[in-house]
């Protein structure tokens, strides 16, 4: 790194090297040239409305304003401009694009390029580009080319014959439509919106795609302006001046949320900790690619829509929609910390219009009704207990609460796959407004508050799901304290056991070869690829029978029952399925006939191939069981992890 500056410095110049010293020891300069390079460059030259001492701060300076107020150019701040820079990587000679111009930052890329190097700088306004050239021209950088246009749509001859080896952008993007304009091998460096969060990504374009292999920037810059806008998509909750807004995908509507913005919020406390000055850009930034229903939320300071420490003006909160449910990440202080700066716990903000219901996930390796599935919280009535009773203690036993405004529902009736009466079931109705995970549970799993809606997704009781489907389609949903309750019966399926596909495949070897056919290139299954001949049982046939007929129909070859051995089961799952297959491989002791190709719309060929030089391409199942067989091994499952 370059020395310290003397005393006998110009300010200008002492405060230059002392901004560059500062930066080196921050980690953001890295490199002698990039150190050079702030070190040389005028900055204050690019920003003379400014004292020079705010133009070496380590911040932005701004330098035009819309008719609002908003910042539309500024310098970025010295660090991030450090941190850009030495991610591009920049080397003498190269061509390098600059999107988003002010002068300054395409001197120092022309720097770090040299004179055999060549700067390109573009800026949709033309007040910006003249700013830019002018004072290019006054510091001894008028090499660099300036350009007026829309960047979304690159001028006709702007970019060199194979690309530029770098593009630096420095607004605010939520898109790169620049992909085209980098070389192989080149460097694009862009602060990239991500729901409302804005991080300067590093990518180098390797086989026509970017691949990012840099750290993550936390950033800011003025947005885009031109074609490559981006809009907030806002929408407010009608009547409460709360507003969410999805700057990425489809808007969700907001309309039904108004009424869950009148109850009692939920503090749901994470007993996560972070300290006042930590960062945790990374979790915002999970949250927003993950979450589905992600949306910044913002609220009018001078409203009273019932939110719980709104977030700052300029910094909305991260947030979810879940139907009728909105819910907010937030922080509450809970102390000093050893540095002053505070303490604070993560929470979760919650709200909701109802509609929802607490399942029990039930234990699936005990000898219980409805082992691994959910249902409602409850059980059997115990010698001399009325049903109302029942459900208090089962209740206190099972999360350790009491419900004071259980009443009676519906009864459940469960018959059998032939209509017959099982059991009866006393089905309670009540209200609780506990989240789930303050919730003690004593007995099962895990507890969690559902919607109707996604019960479909779960592997839910029968008859929890049609007792849950009734109450929501009640219009009084609350019951009576007597016996006469309305009546839900559920049927049970008439088979729970498991169903697989036999399948049954010929092993015929002959002097270390093994038979097998190459199957025709508009086959449904594996075309064009080396298989056994094989086939599934049909009717009521065994698998046997099903070997003998399927070796005649396909090869021509008769084998009796008698003469076929079993060498292998394969008990296969097929990646996406739910119907297992079982696989049964026979061996004949003898046979009568040579292979023709007799179904030529399934196979087109049918050739011996040595055991230790299988062809390709041969179906992967076909290749696990002929390795299976060489070893003797009579069992193998496969697609079972």
């Amino acid at each position: 790194m370059t020395t310290s500056p003397s005393t006998d410095l110009d300010e200008d110049t002492a405060l230059r090297h002392q901004l560059a010293g500062q930066l080196a020891a921050a980690g953001h300069i890295r490199t002698p040239a990039v150190d050079q390079a702030l070190r040389t460059v005028p900055r204050h030259a690019f920003a003379p409305e400014v004292p020079v001492r705010k133009a070496y701060a380590n911040d932005i300076v701004a330098t035009r304003h819309s008719d609002e107020g908003l910042i539309t150019s500024s310098i970025s701040a010295p660090w991030l401009q450090a941190d850009m820079l030495e991610a591009a990587r920049l080397q003498p000679g190269h061509r390098v694009l600059e999107i988003g111009s002010g002068g300054y930052n395409a001197a120092l890329i022309a720097e770090l390029v040299g004179p055999t190097g060549h700067v390109t700088t573009v800026d949709i306004d033309p007040a910006v580009t003249e700013r830019a050239t002018r004072f290019l021209a006054q510091t001894g950088y008028d090499r660099v080319h300036v350009v007026t246009a829309d960047a979304e749509h690159l001028p006709t001859g702007i970019v060199p014959d194979g690309g530029f080896d770098a593009i630096l952008v420095t607004v605010d993007t939520w898109d790169l439509p620049w992909i085209d304009a980098l070389a192989e091998d080149g460097r694009l460096v862009a602060p990239l919106r991500l729901h409302g969060y804005t991080w300067a990504i590093t990518f180098t374009k390797r086989d026509g795609a970017l691949h990012s292999d840099e750290p993550l920037i936390v950033c800011g810059f003025v947005a885009m302006q031109g074609a490559g806008a981006w809009t907030a998509n806002r929408r407010t909750i009608p009547g409460t001046g709360v507003h969410l807004s999805w700057e990425d995908g489809t808007p969700l509507p907001v309309d039904q949320l108004a009424p869950a913005l009148t109850r009692e919020p939920v503090v749901a406390h994470t007993q996560v900790i972070v300290r006042g000055q930590e960062p945790f850009d990374a979790l915002t930034l999970y949250l927003a690619g993950a979450l589905p229903g992600f949306c910044r939320l913002s609220v009018d300071p001078d409203g009273e829509n019932g939110v719980l420490n709104p977030p700052p003006k300029h910094w909305p909160g991260a947030a979810i929609v879940r139907g009728t449910s909105l819910a907010r990440l937030a922080t509450e202080r809970i102390g000093d910390g050893d540095d002053g700066n505070g303490l604070y716990e993560f929470v979760v903000h919650g709200t909701d219009d109802d509609g929802r219901y607490l399942l029990h996930l039930r234990s699936a390796n005990k000898l219980i009704w409805r082992p691994g599935q959910w249902a409602l919280l409850g059980g059997n009535t115990e010698q001399g207990e009325t049903c109302d009773q029942a459900i208090a203690r089962e209740l206190d036993e099972e999360i350790g609460l009491a419900v004071p405004d259980l009443t009676g529902f519906v009864t459940l009736d469960t018959l059998d796959a032939r209509g017959a009466f099982k059991d009866r079931v006393r089905v309670y109705h009540g209200t609780l407004n506990t989240p789930a995970h303050e919730i003690e549970l004593r007995e099962g799993i895990q507890l969690r508050w559902t919607r109707i809606e996604e019960i479909a997704e779960m592997t839910t009781d029968p008859g929890t799901a049609a007792v849950l489907h009734a109450h929501h389609n009640a219009h009084q949903p609350r019951g009576r304290q007597n016996a006469a309750l309305p009546v839900v019966e559920v049927r049970e399926p008439r088979d729970h056991r498991s169903r697989s596909i036999v399948g049954a495949h010929l092993v015929l070897i002959r002097d270390g070869a093994v038979l097998l056919g190459k199957r025709h290139p508009s086959s449904a299954f594996a075309p064009s690829t080396w298989h056994l001949p094989a086939g599934h049982r049909e009717d009521l046939e065994s698998a046997v029978t099903c070997m003998v007929r399927e070796a005649e129909e396909e090869t021509g070859l008769r084998i009796p029952e008698r003469d076929l051995s079993l060498v292998h089961v394969l008990d296969l799952l097929d990646p996406g399925s739910t119907t297992p297959r079982i696989g049964l491989f026979f061996a004949p002791s003898r046979w009568e006939g040579e292979p023709l190709v007799r179904e030529p719309e399934c196979c087109t060929e049918w050739r011996f191939w040595p055991l230790d030089a299988l062809p390709e391409p041969t179906v992967e199942y076909t290749r696990v069981a002929l390795d299976a067989i060489s070893q003797g091994s009579l069992y193998a499952p496969m697609g079972w992890s």
